[in-house]
């Protein structure tokens, strides 16, 4: 079987080697949240690579070079979580940028105003969890990226 390895918290994952086929889904539907057809044009410029390369992952035809499944990181910060957490991995920005503190705080009362919306009627249906998970994806990103700049500037 595979290590055992201690995540936070005490709590406990098993590292097993993943099937390719678990690992080729997994991709597919990271990057069918990250890339829908209106955006994968910008998506294959950002990553080097064509939009065919997109579709053939999305589509489960074929695996992306490490480059390109790399670089769909540049594209978009959460286009690895699935594949990432398989592992009990995840990929947080080292540094945080000022320049996008103004978007992250619109985005959150964006995000607020989403989730009392979904709230309205007393409860939160499923396609409601989905909408507001995409729309806090990023933000968890930025906001963990806020907190790391935190303990670094504590460290000093």
């Amino acid at each position: 079987m595979g290590e055992t390895m201690t995540l936070q918290r005490n709590k406990v994952f098993r590292a097993e080697r993943p099937s390719r086929e678990t690992f080729r889904e997994l991709l597919a539907n990271d990057w069918l949240r990250c890339f829908p057809n209106a955006v994968r044009g910008a998506a294959a410029d950002a990553m080097g690579c064509d939009k065919r390369t997109i579709a053939n992952t999305i589509a489960e035809a074929h695996l992306p070079d490490s480059y390109t499944l790399v670089m769909s990181l540049l594209a978009d910060k959460t286009a690895l979580d699935g594949l990432l957490s398989l592992v009990g991995m995840k990929a947080v920005p080292l540094k945080s940028e000022a320049a996008n503190d103004l978007h992250t705080i619109s985005s959150l009362s964006n995000l607020a105003g989403q989730f009392a919306s979904a709230l309205e009627d007393g409860h939160r249906d499923h396609r409601e969890t989905c909408q507001l998970a995409d729309a806090a994806r990023p933000l968890m990103k930025a906001l963990a990226a806020i907190c790391s700049e935190a303990d670094t500037v504590r460290a000093a």
